[in-house]
């Protein structure tokens, strides 16, 4: 598969939450998913891999999302291992693939930012400079 990522990724291990923003036809079908918790994998400038159960959030499936070419908006935030800097970006899925681990069912997931401060880009900058 082709890299099309703009900026390289550094593996790391860090927790964050998130919520699903399942966009509809008309503001009654959109719907916001609970919060829930992830692990980021990898993280670079302009996105993130991250890896999170593979059950349905509020009735809401990533693979499916991925899998229906409907990209949804993911509200994530994590605090950054080295400031403590409270990051929070509003990214899309990218792709998304299935885990198979004996002790559960997960889906690692690659989601783009989309949205997100001056001073977390900075924050991130600065962390990954420490790899």
């Amino acid at each position: 598969m082709k890299e099309r990522r703009y900026s390289n990724r550094r593996a790391v291990n860090i927790p964050a939450t998130y919520r699903i923003l399942r966009e509809g036809q008309d503001l009654a079908e959109m719907r916001l998913s609970a919060l829930t918790q992830g692990r980021i994998r990898d993280l670079g400038l302009h996105g993130l891999a991250m890896e999170t159960n593979q059950e349905p959030v509020d009735g809401i499936r990533l693979d499916r999302i991925v899998e229906w070419q409907i990209r949804a908006r993911i509200f994530i935030q994590w605090q950054m291992p080295d400031s403590g800097v409270q990051i929070n970006v509003v990214a899309e899925t990218a792709w998304c693939e299935p885990i198979h681990r004996a002790s559960a069912q997960l889906m690692h997931v690659g989601l783009r930012f989309r949205e997100f401060s001056i001073e977390a880009r900075e924050a991130i900058k600065a962390f990954l400079q420490t790899l």
